[in-house]
């Protein structure tokens, strides 16, 4: 089962899937626009992705702007249309950024957490991430969470619409 993994918001979406030779293809949508979108699920059908695992939006605890939870609403719809749209099968239910972190970075210390997604992402990849790469290393990291799911057996699908 090959997954595309969207750390889905209104801005940049940070996006990673292994091509057909199981190497990463990683990077950031900027402003994604339907056709954005659309070009990116189609390049991962192409690589052979079935599964998508869209990052559940989430900004509880956090200090934002009171339209921040309506924005990344929208975003993570818009996405998972489209996906279901080409035929990619949901998978999470619902994939949220603390399951993921948990177990692929395990316990990090306080204010970290954005670090050691970096730097792990880093070393699967080989690549260095910068700040400003975050969504993709999230990415990254979240699709290394869900491939160790379906390896166990564990990965809940929400299926066809």
């Amino acid at each position: 089962m090959k997954t595309l993994s969207l750390d889905s918001a209104s801005g940049i979406t940070g996006f990673a899937f292994r091509d057909e030779e199981g190497k990463f293809e990683w990077g950031s949508v900027h402003k994604p626009t339907q056709a954005k979108r659309i070009d990116l699920i189609k390049r991962a059908v192409e690589a052979g992705c079935t599964h998508v695992a869209i990052e559940y939006p989430f900004s509880g605890g956090l200090r934002v702007a009171a339209n921040l939870p309506i924005l990344l609403g929208i975003a993570y719809g818009q996405w998972r249309s489209e996906c279901e749209r080409e035929g990619l099968i949901i998978i999470g239910n619902p994939m949220r950024a603390i399951d993921w972190q948990k177990h692929v970075l395990g316990k990090t210390p306080k204010g970290e957490t954005k670090l050691w997604a970096r730097n792990k992402a880093g070393d699967v990849t080989g690549y260095s991430f910068r700040k400003c790469e975050q969504d993709a290393a999230d990415a990254v990291c979240m699709l290394l969470y869900a491939e160790d799911l379906a390896t166990l057996g564990l990965l809940a699908t929400e299926g066809k619409v």
